[in-house]
């Protein structure tokens, strides 16, 4: 009996003077957040929610949480130096994107930004990229589906064909390279010279989506663990290093392949990049802003860069297209020139919307690099974790009002029916301050493209009651596809 009550004192003690230390502990006590209790913390609630990944998240280093567009501003543009992508970051992806312009900080990220932002704001890299979309979509998308005999009644999965046919033109506009991805077993692309094996396209599709999957997923667990893992190679992290075969077997064929055939005339990316990239380090180096080192650009850094261009233009187009087809049954819409594209003030609503529900990237996560204190007076230790939650942001009330969660485009219209923008900290689709997307224009193009084209000419109907389950990864999609069944369209007035 006295033992048992010893005990119970002793318990007593250790429990309260934990808690007491941890309630004091400047890095624990003094931040908001979910309720939270000594030893375990907000573990009950988090597991409650583990099937919401997109609005919470687990690991072992201190994370804050934001939805509030003047503390997004106040990270992403007024004290951008002060929120990098870190040490904390760049492991989850350091094996799949390198040091890309979308997995690096500092003098690289500045280089590689740069180059990027010459190539980005020609014109006639837009004349360009309108030329491969619509010779992709004419040539390839439509005449496979209306070729394809199970068109009729079978389902397709729209998600794997709107990802091969962005693959290639996406390959085309950073490589000059066409691995024609999209193939329909009866549709005559099928006698088209293939430049790259059957097998290295379809090795890379799988292996990346794999990859950006296992890699995100890092996120969730302690860095130790998925260490360990790694080392073991076992679940997760063996999954990756299998998936990273195909994908670095693609991306060095199709860079050897684009470096034999370079030559004047070419208009591709990586003809821009590397034409551009020897007059920018020159420029840096004679700047001293710290990429001495860096004297010619790599097939490595190639690949990386490459990699991290895929990665935006693929997954971004292909999620919008892919998103707007489940939510939005039809737009009886043209499309012809680059100036016809970009005034389609209801399309670009559309577009919009979907990625307000269904943001390409739906979280972000920034590394502060010293103290700080957020302007709604949150204050931030160095070594903290800043969480963007973009998927949240577009389902609040307080930013978007009590409809918040209906499909409603027409909330981004004025009352003469022409698109209204709203602040990029309100809206950080395309992130925002100097990091913004490049490639935002050039992503609402072809998705405008994609979304006319197909539904001027076909009819897409989603099988009653499927909801698409949400995969967890560094850009949101659709876990088992999108089974649609598709038609003709007879008339547009149908």
């Amino acid at each position: 009996m006295e033992a048992a009550m010893a005990f119970a004192v002793f318990a007593i003690v250790f429990l309260s003077s934990m808690y007491l230390l941890w309630k004091r502990h400047p890095n624990y006590g003094g931040s908001p957040g979910s309720p939270s209790f000594p030893i375990i913390g907000c573990l009950p609630i988090l597991l409650l929610n583990k099937h919401r990944f997109h609005e919470w998240t687990l690991g072992s280093d201190i994370l804050l949480f934001t939805i509030d567009p003047e503390v997004i501003r106040h990270v992403l543009k007024d004290s951008f130096t002060s929120y990098p992508k870190g040490p904390v970051f760049y492991p989850y992806f350091e094996e799949l994107l390198g040091q890309g312009i979308l997995n690096s900080d500092g003098p690289l990220w500045v280089f590689q930004r740069k180059v990027a932002s010459h190539i980005f704001t020609s014109n006639s890299l837009r004349t360009f990229v309108l030329s491969i979309s619509n010779s992709e979509i004419s040539s390839r998308l439509l005449p496979g589906h209306a070729a394809a005999q199970h068109m009729s009644s079978d389902s397709v999965d729209m998600q794997d064909i709107l990802i091969r046919c962005i693959v290639d033109m996406i390959c085309q506009m950073t490589l000059g390279m066409d691995p024609v991805c999209l193939k329909f077993p009866t549709s005559g692309n099928m006698e088209e010279a293939t430049k790259v094996p059957d097998s290295l396209v379809q090795g890379f599709v799988q292996g990346f989506q794999a990859a950006t999957r296992s890699s995100a997923e890092r996120s969730l667990v302690p860095r130790f663990l998925w260490t360990m893992k790694r080392f073991l190679r076992i679940g997760s992290e063996r999954e990756l290093l299998q998936a990273l075969g195909p994908v670095n077997e693609f991306t060095t064929f199709l860079i050897k392949q684009s470096k034999k055939e370079m030559g004047n005339g070419r208009k591709d990316l990586l003809a821009r990049f590397i034409q551009l990239s020897d007059e920018t380090l020159e420029a840096m180096a004679c700047d001293d802003m710290g990429v001495n080192a860096l004297s010619t650009i790599s097939d490595s850094l190639l690949r990386d860069i490459l990699l991290s261009f895929l990665l935006a233009g693929l997954e971004t187009v292909a999620s919008a297209v892919t998103f707007t087809l489940w939510l939005k049954d039809a737009m009886k819409v043209g499309i012809f020139t680059y100036e016809e594209v970009r005034k389609m003030d209801y399309t670009h609503a559309v577009i919009s919307e979907t990625m307000r529900l269904y943001p390409s990237v739906p979280a972000d996560c920034k590394y502060a690099a010293e103290d700080d204190v957020l302007p709604d007076g949150t204050k931030v230790s160095k070594g903290y974790r800043i969480g963007l939650m973009i998927f949240a942001m577009g389902r609040s009330p307080k930013l978007w009002g009590k409809d918040c969660l209906d499909f409603r485009p027409e909330r981004w219209l004025d009352l003469n029916g022409h698109f209204q923008p709203v602040s990029a900290f309100k809206y950080p689709v395309f992130q925002a301050g100097p990091r913004i997307c490049l490639g935002k224009d050039f992503a609402f193009i072809q998705t405008k493209l994609l979304l006319a084209s197909l539904l001027m000419k076909f009819e897409f109907s989603v099988h009653a009651g499927f909801k698409p389950r949400l995969s967890y990864g560094i850009t949101l999609s659709m876990v088992n596809g999108l089974p649609m069944t598709v038609r003709r369209r007879r008339t547009l007035d149908s």
